[in-house]
């Protein structure tokens, strides 16, 4: 994953108990290199921060066909 935004953050959900409603009270890591997690199950949350506030289209590439289900929210949505 390459970015650009000021900060991205993650956490790896083994257990799938996270979901959009309560991943805002979840502390999540600082991302600063690869994720090497082997084949551990579990979902990944990410947090991008720091897009432009003007109108735009983001564009978000996942670079492994390991995660085929990705689904992007903004603001639970």
């Amino acid at each position: 994953m390459s970015y650009s935004q000021t900060k991205i953050s993650y956490i790896h959900d083994l257990k799938k108990e996270i979901t959009i409603h309560n991943i805002e009270f979840v502390q999540l890591k600082k991302y600063i290199n690869v994720i090497s997690n082997g084949l551990n199950n579990g979902v990944f949350w990410f947090k991008i921060e720091s897009f432009k506030e003007e109108d735009g289209d983001y564009i978000i590439q996942v670079l492994n066909n390991q995660r085929p289900n990705t689904l992007a929210y903004q603001n639970e949505k």
